[in-house]
């Protein structure tokens, strides 16, 4: 294995002791779609290299109704998005971070998928 780890790979469970039970089983329901909500949001960062918000990349990616705020917080963790600095108000008024690519990310998208 590449020192990118099991990028796009499925996640390990991650939800929090505290947590809910139903947060922890709703885990395995999450796991086969999470690799593909990282290569989805990477695109969308690749596709602006000027930086997006979570949420945007969200939009971009047609998976604003799933925890994107997930994925994208892995993508960061992973180096393969970076904070630039910025922020932007969201839909929900609030700000947040913009974030663009990195090298790294650059390097480990994912070829369009096929229909």
């Amino acid at each position: 294995m590449d020192d990118y780890g099991p990028l796009f790979a499925p996640v390990v469970p991650a939800a929090r002791t505290a947590d809910p039970s139903t947060s922890n089983e709703g885990i395995w329901d999450v796991l086969p779609r999470a690799g593909s909500q990282q290569a989805k949001l990477l695109r969308a960062f690749a596709a602006h290299p000027m930086g997006l918000t979570a949420d945007e990349a969200a939009v971009i990616a047609h998976l604003e109704h799933v925890g994107h705020w997930k994925r994208t917080a892995e993508l960061k963790r992973h180096g393969l998005v970076t904070y630039t600095g910025q922020q932007r108000k969201a839909r929900s008024g609030s700000y947040q971070e913009v974030l663009s690519i990195t090298d790294k990310g650059r390097a480990a998208v994912p070829l369009p998928e096929t229909v």
